[in-house]
C-alpha cells in the first residue's frame, strides 16, 4: 500500500485541483513499520489531547489516530471527537509534535468545514521540510 505523506493544494481544496509538493515523498506503510501485514501495525486511538498524544508518543503505537474538530468559539482546527467542542491539543500543536517522529499519523477530520483550515495547517507546516511518515486523511463527514 502506497500513500502520500501530504498533499499541496495548488487552489482552493473545494476545486479540487491538487499537487504533491517535492519534499512529501511517497510512504509505503507496511515497508515504513517493517511488518508483513497492516493487522500487525499497533494503533492509538483518538489521541485528542497533550496527555494521550504524550502517552503514545513514548508508547508501543505505531500509528496515531486524532479527531480534527473546530472550535466554536474561534474557528481553530483542534483536536476533539464530537459532541466535544474543546481541547488542549490544537491540529497545529499536533503537527508539530508528531512530524519528524517515527510515528504515522491518520486525521480523521469531523466536518466539512475543518477540512480547508486543517490542510492548510499541515501544508504550511511540512511546506520546508522532507515528510516520510505516514499521513492518512480520512474525512467521517
Amino acid at each position: 500500500m502506497k500513500v502520500v505523506s501530504t498533499i499541496r493544494f495548488e487552489s482552493s481544496i473545494m476545486e479540487g485541483r491538487m499537487t504533491t509538493n517535492k519534499k512529501h515523498v511517497p510512504v509505503d506503510v507496511l515497508k515504513f513499520f517493517q511488518v508483513k501485514d497492516g493487522l500487525e501495525l499497533h494503533w492509538a486511538h483518538a489521541v485528542n489531547s497533550h496527555k494521550k498524544l504524550q502517552e503514545a508518543l513514548s508508547g508501543k503505537a505505531m500509528m496515531l489516530e486524532a479527531d480534527v474538530s473546530l472550535r466554536p468559539s474561534d474557528g481553530i482546527p483542534i483536536m476533539a471527537h464530537p459532541p466535544d467542542t474543546e481541547s488542549d491539543l490544537s491540529l497545529e500543536q499536533f503537527l508539530n509534535k508528531t512530524i519528524g517522529t517515527d510515528k504515522g499519523i491518520k486525521l480523521d477530520f469531523k466536518s466539512t468545514a475543518v477540512i480547508e483550515p486543517s490542510l492548510k495547517i499541515l501544508f504550511d507546516i511540512t511546506s520546508e521540510q522532507e515528510v516520510r511518515i505516514p499521513v492518512w486523511i480520512n474525512a467521517d463527514v
